[in-house]
């Protein structure tokens, strides 16, 4: 799709969509999707959402086969299918999807839809991660803290949890960065500044909850 459409509304955002989608194009048709699973400038319709995600993920359109992913594993659209949704996350990590490499990572973490590995958990956040995914990273800490996929390392652990709260706040990162400095785990201990990113990952997170 090559329109702008900053300034359009939502029915014409759709609508220009529609006609992107109409040719083909694997972004429309991703975009019709969206539109319908969130209800923007058109009626929400999970049923219309699958479909639409369903002929872009054809094309190989990452996003499209996460958004498959998501459906199957919340039953949007389509009966709740876990086997399906890992197959789905599965497709779009290997297309460099960082959102679909962390929930992969959750699939194996978990044993949702897959046989459980905490290795290959690990090696699915590492990816997420390194396309810049903050959850990703998280769990990246969360496995080197536990030990679980990979040797335990407590330093390396307090690093991505720094690292993962710096962008955007995100309270995961913000309240295992507080455990750490509230143990004393791979930092030096520091009550106050623990209190401190604990009270920031609650704002963000009830500001999160209220938009």
């Amino acid at each position: 799709m090559d329109k702008d459409i900053a300034g359009l509304s939502e029915q014409e955002a759709f609508a220009w969509y529609k006609e992107a989608a109409a040719k083909n194009d694997p972004e429309g048709q991703f975009c019709v999707g969206w539109c319908y699973f969130m209800g923007q400038g058109v009626a929400e319709d999970n049923a219309e959402a699958f479909k639409w995600f369903s002929k872009a993920a054809a094309q190989h359109y990452d996003a499209a086969a996460h958004m498959l992913g998501i459906c199957y594993e919340g039953g949007f659209g389509v009966d709740r299918d876990m086997m399906k949704a890992a197959k789905w996350f599965g497709q779009a990590a290997r297309l460099g999807n960082p959102s679909a490499q962390y929930r992969m990572g959750k699939c194996y973490d978990e044993g949702q839809g897959v046989l459980m590995d905490h290795e290959k958990a690990y090696q699915c956040y590492c990816e997420s991660a390194a396309h810049g995914s903050v959850q990703g990273l998280t769990e990246v800490g969360i496995c080197l803290a536990t030990g679980k996929g990979v040797e335990k390392n407590p330093e390396l652990a307090f690093q991505c949890f720094q690292k993962a709260s710096e962008p955007q706040n995100y309270p995961g990162a913000l309240l295992n960065l507080a455990q750490c400095y509230e143990l004393g785990f791979g930092t030096a201990k520091n009550l106050k500044e623990a209190k401190r990113l604990q009270k920031i990952a609650a704002e963000v997170a009830e500001a999160l909850e209220n938009a």
